[in-house]
């Protein structure tokens, strides 16, 4: 069995073991079940991918050994046999053992939901929103609002498969392709409320990102985070959240311990992957960044070096990706902060900072970088350690 599918099956398990002994009278088991039904959420999609990256994979196995804890501590026996004393203790120290594993599950399944959602969508255009306190939702959970697992089951099954439903009904099941347009209108009409122009312009950037006119059925099944349509549309059609930190880089993988990190610290992460999608969003958002470039809320991180799609399809690396894309935003007149980051080999072609205010480079320094970050989730706007050549 694969990773994902031993946790699936652990997740399983313990649902079965809580279900079957009653054990939902008990505060901390219960919350402990609703976690585990979120971590069976999140197993469902991946039980279809054909490989895991590294990352998640290091993820996942966290996740096993957390859950394997809280399987053994539910098996305790609630009551000691020898004494009443010593039946007390017995349970007192399984209460202890069995909070400190829902505290435990609730922090992996806050570190795992922030890697699925980066790791499931690595096309050019990404939105990864902090998450929640999972802490509050699961305490906040009563008996009376906690569907059974077997009548989850059903709704889990209708989410996985709106997707499917709704090319079926609105495209058709004959057809892997549909127009841009015409398919925000027939959106529009799904979710009963209109969406503006640059609602659908910001929707089109993630589901037509090489803006060809068209979108496939695997794209849109693609966009649907979890399932849910309404939520991902919403997400990708509204104005960014605040603080926003735009990351401009081609390997969207490599940096998944920086924007998890990031969005620790309430900060969405708009991950682009390429100089025309970055332009493309500016363009489409320009109104956006200036209503808010002086409110400390909105930083750019950007990649000197970008391998891309050129105008004829063809795989190039750009090395002055930087460059263009600081000179489009600036051409604007946009003061967002840039910061723009590359190997010390390639710091020279970062000198082109020196000409523009609100805006630095450097070649590795990863603690500057971390400062910048760190500033934007504090709202700081007076910062400029970071603002120069070779930072």
């Amino acid at each position: 069995m694969t990773t994902v599918e031993n946790v699936y099956a652990l997740t399983e398990t313990i649902l079965e073991f809580i279900s079957e002994n009653n054990f939902l009278k008990n505060v901390a088991v219960l919350q402990i079940f609703n976690v585990v039904m979120q971590f069976q959420n999140l197993m469902t999609p991946l039980l279809t991918r054909r490989s895991i990256p590294p990352y998640l994979s290091r993820c996942l196995n966290e996740t096993q050994i957390a859950l394997a804890s809280a399987q053994r501590s539910l098996h305790e026996s609630p009551e000691g046999r020898s004494s009443r004393l010593r039946g007390l203790l017995v349970q007192r120290s399984k209460s202890r053992n069995l909070k400190d594993d829902r505290e435990l599950l609730v922090s992996q399944h806050v570190a795992l939901l922030s890697a699925v959602q980066v790791v499931s969508h690595v096309k050019g255009f990404n939105i990864i929103t902090p998450v929640a306190s999972i802490k509050r939702q699961v305490e906040s959970k009563s008996v009376q609002s906690l569907k059974m697992k077997s009548k989850m089951q059903d709704s889990d099954l209708a989410s996985l498969f709106e997707a499917h439903q709704f090319w079926r009904c609105y495209i058709g099941s004959e057809s892997n392709l549909a127009e841009s347009e015409e398919f925000c209108e027939v959106l529009s009409l799904w979710m009963g409320e209109p969406l503006s122009d640059i609602a659908c312009k910001r929707l089109l950037l993630r589901l037509d990102e090489d803006n060809m006119g068209t979108i496939t059925f695997a794209t849109f099944r693609d966009f649907i985070r979890q399932g849910n349509l309404r939520e991902t549309v919403n997400l990708y059609a509204s104005d960014p959240p605040l603080p926003l930190l735009v990351w401009i880089d081609h390997d969207t993988t490599a940096v998944i311990p920086r924007v998890i990190e990031a969005t620790k610290s309430n900060i969405a992460v708009y991950q682009i992957s390429s100089t025309a999608t970055a332009k493309r969003w500016i363009s489409i958002n320009e109104g956006f960044l200036q209503e808010q470039e002086n409110s400390g809320r909105i930083r750019i991180l950007l990649s000197q070096v970008l391998h891309e799609r050129n105008d004829y399809h063809l795989n190039v690396v750009n090395e002055n990706a930087g460059h263009q894309i600081t000179a489009f935003i600036r051409g604007l007149n946009s003061k967002t902060p840039i910061l723009v980051y590359t190997s010390k080999s390639k710091l020279h072609l970062t000198k082109y900072v020196q000409d523009y205010d609100m805006i630095g480079s450097l070649g590795g320094n990863h603690l500057v970088l971390q400062a910048y970050v760190a500033a934007l989730a504090g709202g700081q706007k007076d910062d400029t350690r970071w603002t120069r050549y070779n930072a």
